[in-house]
C-alpha cells in the first residue's frame, strides 16, 4: 500500500479529489489531505508519503517550493501537479525541478486517475530495482525447493491424484497457503524462453518471483514444474500482506498487467497470463489446471498478454464435453439459471437449462453429482415461486423433486417439468411488469424526489417495487424510453437550477441536496449538463432578473 497526499487550498478541490480516490480500491492507496503546502510538510514529516497530488499555485507556500523540498528530503516520491493555469513557464518548471507529471483541472478524473496509476507502476518499477540484490538468496531458496515443485506439477497432471496429496504438497511448499480458502489459479507463459540461457533461468525465476511479490505481497506464489518448461503458477489466496480485500478474480487481474510490463522493461522477457474467472477450490483444482494449460497453449501464438477463460458470465460458459461433465462447472450453471430466471432473460435461460439437463440425463454422470445439481435447481425453482406466490407451482415443483430421489434413473426426463414451472414463473412476471408498470415506475419516481440528497443506486430503487435490479433498469427504460440514470441526471440537475436562483444558497449546499457528496463533482456534472459552471448560470440568472426587474419599473 502506497501513501497520497492531496495538497489544495481550496477544501472543496482537496474534498474532492480524497473521494475520487477513496472510490478507486484497486489504487490500494493510503489518503491524506492538506489545505496548504506548510500543513503538506507537517504531514511529509511525520509520514512516508509515496505520491503528492498538489495545486501549483497557492497563498504562501507555492505548489513549485513544496516541490523543491520533498526532493530534498524525499527523493522517491511523485509530485503531481493540478492547475488551472496553461502556462508553459509552470510546467517548464515543475518538470525540470523533479515533478512527475503535470494535469490541468479541467482535464477530468480519467486523465488524474491515469496519472496516478503511471505514478505506482513508477514506485513499483523502482522498488523491484531496489530489491532485485536479494534475488540471489531467492535462486538458492527456489534451487532447494525444485524437487517439491516437481512432484506437486506431477501430482496435477494425474488424473486420480486426490484432495489431500494436492494440498499437502502445496502447502507444505509454502505454509502461507491455507488449505481452509479458495485459491485463485493463474497460468503463466515465458515467450521465448528456450532463448535464455540454462545457467540464466533460475536467477530470472528468482526475480521474477520477486516482482510479483512487489505488486502482490505475500498473497501470490509462483510455481514452476522445472526451470526447463516454459510454464509457471501462480496460486493467490484471499489474505495476507498485500491483498486489498477485494474479490481474488479482480485482484490480481488489477496487477497482472503492471506485473507484465515490469517484466518486460526491467528483464526485457514478455509473460502471457491465462487467468480462471471462477473461485477455485481444491477439489476443483486440478480440473482448472487442465483447462488453464490447454488454454495458456493456445495462446503462445497470439499477441495477447493476459487471457481469461471460464468467466461467470453471460455468455461465457464452460459447455464443451470434457468441462460440462464435471459437477464443478454444473453447479455455476444453476445459479447462472437463476439469475437468469431473476432477470426475466427466457432466452438464455432456456439455452442453458437444455445443457444441464443433458448433463443430468448423461449415464455416466455420477448420481450423487445429478442430485447435488437437482437440490440447487430446485431451490432456486422454488424461490422464485415463492416470490411469485404461485401455489400450484409449488406443489407441482416438489412433486417431481420427490419422484426424481426415489425413482430410478429414467425419472429424470420429468426434467422438462421444471422448465414448464419456470415458463410459468417468466409469463407471470411479464403480465404482472405490463398490468403494473404505470404504478411501480410512480413509485420509484416518488422515491428519488424524496430521497434525492441520498446514494441512488439500482438495487435500492428495484427494492422499492421487489424486482431484480438488472430486470428492473431494462424494464424502466423499456416502458419509458429512457434510461433509469438518465432520469435521476434529470432530475438533479432541474433540482440544482432551481436551488441555484436563490443566491443565498452555498454552492457546496446546492450539490448535497441535489445528491452530490462532493462539490467538484457537482460543478463537473452541471458544466457537462448545462455548458456553464453553478457560478456561471447563478451570474446568468440575476443578471436576466436585474434585467426583467429594471424594465418593469
Amino acid at each position: 500500500m502506497y501513501r497520497s497526499l492531496v495538497v489544495d487550498d481550496m477544501p472543496i478541490v482537496a474534498d474532492g479529489l480524497i473521494e475520487l480516490l477513496q472510490g478507486l480500491t484497486h489504487l490500494n492507496l493510503k489518503l491524506y489531505k492538506a489545505y496548504s503546502g506548510t500543513k503538506a510538510l507537517d504531514i511529509l514529516r511525520t509520514e512516508k508519503i509515496d505520491i503528492v497530488l498538489s495545486d501549483i499555485k497557492m497563498p504562501g507556500m507555492q505548489g513549485i517550493d513544496l516541490l523543491k523540498e520533498i526532493k530534498v528530503s524525499w527523493p522517491n516520491c511523485k509530485v503531481i501537479f493540478l492547475t488551472a493555469y496553461d502556462d508553459f513557464a509552470y510546467v517548464r518548471s515543475a518538470i525540470s525541478l523533479g515533478g512527475f507529471e503535470y494535469i490541468l483541472k479541467i482535464e477530468g478524473d480519467d486523465k488524474i486517475v491515469r496519472t496516478v496509476e503511471k505514478a505506482i507502476i513508477s514506485l513499483n518499477e523502482e522498488n523491484v530495482a531496489r530489491t532485485l540484490i536479494h534475488a540471489a538468496d531467492r535462486h538458492t531458496t527456489l534451487a532447494d525447493t525444485a524437487p517439491q515443485e516437481a512432484y506437486a506439477w506431477e501430482l496435477l497432471s494425474e488424473e486420480k491424484t486426490n484432495e489431500t496429496d494436492l494440498i499437502n504438497a502445496f502447502v507444505g511448499m509454502n505454509p502461507s497457503l491455507r488449505a481452509d480458502l479458495p485459491v485463485q489459479m493463474v497460468m503463466g507463459n515465458f515467450k521465448e524462453w528456450d532463448c535464455v540461457k540454462d545457467q540464466d533461468k533460475a536467477g530470472l525465476l528468482a526475480t521474477v518471483q520477486t516482482i510479483i511479490e512487489q505488486y502482490t505481497g505475500d498473497c501470490a506464489r509462483l510455481f514452476m514444474s522445472s526451470s526447463d518448461d516454459s510454464q509457471f503458477l501462480l496460486l493467490i489466496q484471499e489474505h495476507g500482506e498485500g491483498y486489498d480485500g477485494a474479490e481474488p478474480v479482480s485482484f490480481i487481474r488489477n496487477k497482472l498487467e503492471p506485473i507484465r510490463q515490469t517484466c518486460r522493461k526491467l528483464l526485457d522477457i514478455q509473460i502471457a497470463f491465462v487467468l480462471h474467472d471462477l473461485p477455485a477450490g481444491w477439489s476443483g483444482f486440478r480440473h482448472v489446471f487442465e483447462n488453464l494449460k490447454k488454454d495458456i497453449v493456445r495462446g503462445t501464438d497470439s499477441s495477447l498478454g493476459m487471457i481469461e477463460t471460464g468467466a461467470l458470465s453471460e455468455t461465457t460458459v464452460q459447455s464443451d464435453k470434457d468441462e460440462s461433465g464435471t459437477n464443478y462447472f454444473q453447479l455455476y450453471k444453476v445459479r447462472l439459471l437463476d439469475n437468469y430466471l431473476a432477470s426475466g432473460n427466457e432466452v438464455d435461460f432456456t439455452k442453458l437449462f437444455h445443457e444441464l439437463k443433458a448433463f443430468l440425463l448423461e449415464d455416466s454422470t455420477f448420481r450423487l453429482h445429478k442430485l447435488e445439481c437437482l437440490h440447487a435447481l430446485h431451490a432456486i425453482l422454488v424461490s422464485n415461486i415463492m416470490a411469485c406466490q404461485m401455489t400450484d407451482e409449488l406443489e407441482m415443483a416438489f412433486e417431481i423433486n420427490k419422484r426424481i430421489h426415489l425413482s430410478g434413473d429414467g425419472s429424470w426426463e420429468e426434467l422438462q417439468q421444471y422448465r414448464q414451472i419456470a415458463s410459468s414463473i417468466f409469463e407471470y412476471k411479464r403480465t404482472m411488469a405490463s398490468e403494473n408498470s404505470p404504478e411501480w415506475i410512480d413509485k420509484v419516481h416518488a422515491y428519488i424526489e424524496a430521497n434525492l440528497a441520498d446514494d441512488l443506486t439500482l438495487p435500492m430503487l428495484a427494492s422499492q417495487v421487489n424486482f431484480n435490479p438488472s430486470y428492473f433498469s431494462r424494464f424502466y427504460k423499456q416502458k419509458t424510453g429512457i434510461s433509469l440514470s438518465d432520469y435521476i441526471a434529470d432530475i438533479r440537475n432541474a433540482t440544482a437550477k432551481e436551488l441555484l436562483k436563490c443566491n443565498k444558497i452555498k454552492i457546496q449546499d446546492v450539490a448535497m441536496k441535489a445528491g452530490y457528496q462532493s462539490s467538484m463533482a457537482f460543478i463537473r456534472f452541471f458544466k457537462k449538463q448545462n455548458g456553464m459552471t453553478p457560478q456561471e448560470f447563478r451570474r446568468k440568472m440575476s443578471s436576466a432578473i436585474f434585467v426583467s426587474d429594471a424594465n418593469n419599473k
